[in-house]
């Protein structure tokens, strides 16, 4: 590298630091908006969290196609939710820059041409939270919305902006690690605490703050996985690091 690349990439590497340093929420959400640095996406919103930040799942009325950030407020972007069409994602904050924020799941489905499956990816990814409506609810009235529409000609389910009629259901139980099983299948990633998924209370008999003071003995630690690399010694002798971070990580 020549001394101008080497300055170019020193004031890089300062401008960065400053940033991260004095502007750390910003700073992450641009890394996750860039899909830069090393880790995987997830750690950059944990990384975030670390700092403060509230991270919530994309919604219809907050988030837009890239993550953004509200203060102190993270709304995961729809960019990050897998199987949902980029034409529809992006166009869910464009519609809403133009004619207003969703009113419902019914204004949603009226003002946006998804289909039942699209609008059931964001109904189970939480988008739709703000109504404040089961989610068994919500899938509900989108499969009867559509079966609905099936049966009616365009323009007339267009010729009336009026909502739905309200249809009692019966109580539905619903565990609260559900929603982190959606976000893992739809995210990636559960945003909630990933220790509670665990399915026993053996933590282990230390965390990673107590480690140097336990040099020479054996521990065991329960860790999330935040990345992990195979390498080999000098002598060509198989090594493998991992990296984790233990239950007793807190926000600063």
């Amino acid at each position: 590298m020549n001394g101008y690349g080497s300055k170019s990439y020193a004031v890089e590497s300062y401008q960065s630091l400053f940033l991260k340093a004095h502007y750390p929420l910003e700073f992450m959400v641009g890394v996750i908006n860039n899909f830069g640095g090393f880790y995987r996406t997830e750690f950059y919103f944990h990384e975030a969290r670390m700092n403060g930040a509230s991270i919530a799942a994309p919604c219809i009325n907050q988030s837009d196609y890239l993550t953004t950030i509200y203060g102190k407020q993270i709304y995961i972007g729809f960019i990050h939710l897998k199987s949902l069409e980029t034409k529809i994602a992006q166009h869910i904050a464009l519609e809403r820059e133009q004619h207003g924020r969703y009113r419902s799941l019914n204004d949603f489905m009226r003002r946006i041409p998804a289909g039942l499956e699209q609008v059931r990816l964001l109904i189970r990814v939480g988008a739709f939270r703000f109504t404040g409506k089961s989610k068994q609810k919500l899938l509900w009235e989108a499969l009867l919305y559509y079966s609905n529409t099936r049966n009616h000609m365009k323009n007339t389910s267009e010729l009336f902006d009026t909502e739905p009629n309200e249809y009692p259901l019966p109580a539905l139980q619903r565990n609260e690690l559900e929603d982190a099983f959606d976000e893992i299948e739809l995210l990636g990633f559960p945003l909630c605490d990933p220790f509670k998924l665990v399915a026993t209370n053996d933590y282990g008999n230390t965390n990673a703050r107590e480690l140097l003071p336990k040099l020479g003995t054996v521990v065991t630690i329960l860790g999330y996985v935040v990345t992990t690399k195979n390498t080999s010694t000098l002598k060509g002798e198989l090594m493998h690091f991992g990296t984790f971070y233990d239950r007793q990580v807190k926000a600063k």
